[in-house]
Order: structure tokens, then sequence, then C-alpha cells
């Protein structure tokens, strides 16, 4: 991925300063910080909230024989929830459980889960094409959670966390079905930012920057005046966006 110089941003970590006690990077977050990201209104929808908490699965993207490992994969699950384990070919739901109980079957085998845990939350991000930016690359909700609040709360958690980390955007590829939930929490289309910009391609993958449904969400609000064209700016008080169709 091409990378540009924005508003003089350190392009990597050492550039940031973090402060000794945050996280210097995607990958050394530990527990304690991927518990902090736990929704509130998750464990109030849990059947015993004490039994909630959050870990690291690996994760490989892409082909195995063309791949990476994401700098970050992060399960927040339920101990001991199902009444009965879930085969992994049993006919799931929708795409989206089918994808869970995948990421599922891969933390049982890497001894993170065990039969009977239920995952409510997965995630996978990274940060290795330019640190200054965090690309979302999966989030999903379990489906009965979803339209909960659980999701919305989940990814300003994220969010702050990453802002205080430094990081000045994020972004990622979506689809019809889910590109609302990424504009209504923040996010921007790439058709709403200045043209002259694009040229930048904003430091994300090429994939992404071909794609109708790529959102971006700053973290700064110097970079976001400078990218947003002004009549789609959230501080105007409008998104300029038809949400019709999509599923919050």
């Amino acid at each position: 991925m091409a990378s540009c110089e924005i508003n003089n941003a350190p392009s990597s970590l050492e550039g940031r300063h973090l402060p000794d006690f945050l996280p210097q990077s995607l990958q050394s977050l530990d527990e304690k910080h991927l518990n902090k990201l736990i929704p509130q209104r998750l464990l109030e929808l849990a059947a015993d909230p004490s039994k909630v908490t959050a870990t690291r699965i690996r994760w490989w993207s892409g082909r195995s024989d063309n791949g990476f490992e994401p700098s970050l994969g992060l399960l927040i699950f339920e101990r001991n929830a199902l009444k009965q384990p879930i085969p992994y070919q049993e006919p799931l739901s929708s795409h989206w459980e089918h994808v869970l109980n995948y990421q599922r079957r891969v933390a049982t085998k890497q001894k993170l889960l065990k039969a009977m845990d239920r995952v409510l939350l997965a995630l996978i991000a990274d940060d290795k094409w330019n640190q200054n930016g965090v690309e979302v690359l999966s989030l999903i909700i379990t489906e009965s959670l979803r339209g909960s609040g659980v999701g919305a709360e989940f990814q300003q958690k994220f969010v702050e966390l990453l802002r205080k980390m430094g990081y000045r955007y994020s972004y990622g590829v979506n689809n019809q079905e889910n590109v609302g939930f990424f504009l209504k929490t923040g996010g921007y289309l790439l058709g709403q930012l200045k043209p002259d910009k694009l040229t930048d391609k904003l430091l994300l993958t090429p994939s992404s920057a071909n794609s109708d449904y790529t959102t971006i969400r700053f973290l700064d609000e110097v970079m976001e005046a400078e990218y947003v064209q002004p009549q789609f700016l959230r501080g105007n008080g409008r998104t300029n966006v038809n949400f019709s169709g999509y599923k919050g």
C-alpha cells in the first residue's frame, strides 16, 4: 500500500511518542486492554456477565499460500453458555454465523475456548500497512445481539482506544449489508472526501481504495476537516447518506 504524508503525521509507531502505560501497537494489547473493550450493553444481555471475557486469537487472512497474520484477532465470549456444542457443519442462520462458528472452531483448536463457550463478538484488525491507521478486516456480532447497541458501543470503545494510542484513522472494506453500521458510527464513504485527497488513497490498501463500500473513520479532527468535503462533516449535524436498507 502506498503511503503519504498527512499534516506531517509521524510515519512510524516510534514517532507517536506514546506514554509507557499505553500499548504501542495492536500486537502489544494485552488481555487487560482487551477486556476493557467489552460493551456494558453486552454484559447486560449475557446470561452470566461474570463469565464474559475477551481473548486474542491467532488468525490467518487470505489464502494459505498468499496471506498474512493480522495484528489483532479478538474474541469476546461467554464461558459455558451453550446448552450443547455447535457442530461445525451444522446449517446456521446466516453467513456471519458461519464465520463466527469457524472462528470459534479455530479458537478451540488453539485451546482458548471450550466446547460449551459461546462467541458473542469477533474482531480482526491490522496496522501493518501504515502505523498511523488501522484496517478493520472483520467485525461480527452474533445474530441475537444485533440491533441491541452492542456493536455501536464496542465500536466507540475501540475507536477511543485507537485514538489514545495515537492512530489517526480506521478504515475497512464493507458490503451493502453492513456499510450502514460503519456510516452510522462515524465513518465516511470515499465519495464524501475531497476529490484531490483521493489521490493520496489515504494510506488504504489497493483493494479498499477501489471499493464502493469502503468507509474511513477519522480519529484526528484536523485530518477529518482536511479530507472531508465540508457539506459531509459530522460537525455540521448531517451525514448526507441514505441509510434505507441498511441493518444497523
